[in-house]
């Protein structure tokens, strides 16, 4: 915010803050990538994963589709669907895995959340394992859905992003206001980010009163014969409490119409 007065004209530059205009960004890039996503998880087909044994060659190749993996069927101990503890940004979900002789643990899926989905899962172990355990059996393979999506974090980013976005860009407000001593008019142009603004002068007998409104925040308003007017909205900060003050001030004794003010908004503000 920028004062100026040059004994002719009073002006009052107020601009977003920089950290609203931060925000208005982010959100506005959730709002047009996590709907995205959503989109793009109901569509785009989910991955597979197979499992082929065959006794003859001795060995199972598993793994999702495009990354698969070689492994003996001698060193195979047990294939078993497991919890996956939570993770940050991420729900706990089940994952399918294969425990080697030698202590190693293989995924033969991704997480899973839902029971349409992991149950494909213990489908594909269960088969596995009594495979394993029937010597006699020549040859095992399945193929199973083996990614699932998190639609409990995925929603809510859906649906707060595009509401975040618009609650800063509706913040994204530029105000100038000149008030013009000889001419007895107070100048009011509002510029909104993608929205249209307005440019209106007001004559000195066409404002009925001043309002000063709030506490973290200080709304000062004229009344005019066409509603109330929102001249500028002031943080309360030891600086930008002496601009509240400099403002009323310097309107009441131009404009000589009465303060609506609170006597706790007074007494927080300082106001005279």
């Amino acid at each position: 915010m920028r004062i100026m007065d040059d004994g002719q004209r009073f002006v009052i530059d107020s601009q977003p803050w920089l950290i609203g205009k931060i925000f208005a960004v982010v959100f506005l890039f959730l709002a047009i990538v996590m709907p995205a996503i959503v989109i793009a998880e109901v569509i785009v087909p989910s991955r597979e994963a197979t499992i082929d044994c065959d006794r003859a060659r001795g060995t199972c190749t598993i793994g999702l589709e495009h990354e698969p993996r070689t492994i003996a069927i001698d060193a195979i101990d047990v294939a078993e669907v497991v919890r996956r503890s939570a993770r940050r940004n991420e729900s706990g979900s089940q994952i399918a895995v294969l425990r080697l002789r030698g202590g190693e643990t293989v995924e033969l899926s991704e997480g899973g959340y839902h029971d349409s989905v992991t149950n494909g899962y213990r489908s594909a172990v269960d088969g596995l394992n009594q495979f394993l355990g029937e010597k006699a059996r020549p040859s095992f393979a399945v193929r199973y859905v083996a990614s699932d999506t998190d639609w409990s974090q995925l929603i809510p980013g859906a649906v707060f992003g595009p509401l975040g976005a618009w609650l800063f860009i509706w913040l994204w407000v530029s105000r100038r206001v000149e008030l013009d001593r000889s001419a007895r008019t107070i100048r009011l142009v509002v510029t909104r980010k993608f929205r249209s603004g307005s440019d209106r002068t007001f004559a000195y007998h066409d404002i009925r009163e001043l309002r000063a409104v709030g506490w973290r925040w200080l709304s000062i308003v004229m009344v005019t014969q066409d509603g109330p007017q929102v001249l500028a909205v002031v943080p309360r900060t030891t600086t930008y409490q002496q601009h509240a003050r400099r403002i009323v001030s310097t309107l009441r004794s131009e404009l000589g119409v009465p303060l609506d003010v609170s006597d706790e908004t007074r007494r927080y503000w300082a106001l005279e």
